[in-house]
């Protein structure tokens, strides 16, 4: 279980040894064992005590401060790894050696399959639409051809690591500009964009798969730590400051997920006119533009998409002849990665 405080005044606490938690809206209490929940996240506007953060940490669940946008700005935790340093020490060697590459290749070619996927999965509710089925037709070979570019890939003698993260860049970019401009002539009318977009969206489909990419951040970035994976030492992602880029590039297998969630709630008509809102003018372009413009999940909006969300997480897939809930799936997955690091030897 998940539990997820987001409405403004919501407080979490401890009782009988077990979280208390307090609605910010209807003021209902409520009372969770310990065993049965993986991980708390809190957004602003929340309040908590400090033996409800310790009984987390003394049981190993993992607490994560959210922005507005539901994008994990920090967390509380025990500062200790789930494993060796060994891993953390390979992963350095690991992210400019050829299995590194290797490796994501494979990860990038199932993103590309599974984008391809989360395109014919949705085909049904535009099949009416010839035009729409004569694109799908000429786009999905092209996704498929670029997956497979990945598959194929073999490491160059000179440069490898420049000249293999321009060629996956190109086709990772390439694969995700034919799969956003088609969903961007399928969806409904009112979430029309133009391209991809992030901080802040223009338009309200951006607004939500923003704040959806920001909630599975959170689990992946769990899943590695938990693993004994640096979150922080990528491979395709440049390094940053702060940045997790190892999550970012971890992440790009499991985007579809919160594609899925972000398609469902639309084409259901899930989310009401008053689910967004525009961006006030304290948080638009710092350069003052009268022009700029963005959208962000509004207070009618959240609970709905955070719902659809968790409960999407939690549901059953197939995992290697088993069945297994997503999030348990990222976990398995972290710790196949961390396996692999461990053996690793430049």
């Amino acid at each position: 279980m998940q539990l997820f405080l987001d409405s403004f005044g919501a407080f979490l606490g401890v009782r009988n040894k077990q979280f208390f938690v307090r609605t910010g809206t209807s003021r209902s209490e409520h009372l969770f064992a310990v065993r049965d929940v993986n991980v708390i996240f809190l957004t602003r506007g929340t309040t908590h005590t400090t033996d409800a953060l310790i009984l987390a940490l003394e049981n190993d669940i993992p607490v994560v401060l959210l922005d507005g946008i539901g994008h994990p700005i920090g967390q509380v935790w025990s500062g200790k790894f789930g494993s060796i340093a060994t891993i953390r020490r390979n992963q350095i060697l690991f992210a400019a050696h050829t299995e590194g590459w290797l490796w994501l290749a494979q990860h990038l070619s199932r993103k590309i399959e599974h984008q391809n996927g989360v395109l014919h999965q949705f085909s049904i509710l535009f099949n009416h639409d010839k035009n729409a089925m004569r694109r799908l037709a000429k786009v999905s070979p092209v996704m498929q051809g670029l997956a497979n570019n990945f598959v194929r890939w073999q490491p160059p003698t000179d440069a490898p690591n420049v000249l293999t993260a321009n060629t996956f860049r190109a086709w990772e970019a390439t694969a995700s500009r034919y799969y956003f401009r088609f969903l961007a002539s399928v969806v409904p009318p009112q979430y029309r964009f133009e391209n991809r977009n992030f901080r802040p969206a223009l338009d309200k489909f951006n607004c939500l798969l923003n704040y959806l990419y920001g909630m599975l951040y959170a689990y992946v970035e769990l899943a590695l730590m938990k693993s004994g994976i640096d979150p922080a030492i990528g491979i395709l992602h440049v390094d940053r400051y702060n940045r997790p880029t190892m999550v970012y590039d971890f992440i790009e297998a499991y985007r579809h997920w919160a594609d899925t969630v972000a398609l469902q709630l639309i084409f259901n008509d899930q989310l009401t006119e008053d689910a967004f809102s525009e961006m006030p003018d304290f948080m638009k372009d710092s350069e003052g533009d009268p022009e700029a413009q963005g959208f962000w999940l509004a207070k009618a909006g959240k609970p709905v998409v955070v719902k659809s969300f968790l409960a999407f997480m939690e549901e059953y897939v197939p995992y290697k002849h088993n069945q297994q809930k997503r999030f348990v799936v990222l976990d398995l997955e972290a710790q196949t990665l961390a396996t692999v690091l461990k053996k690793h030897k430049s």
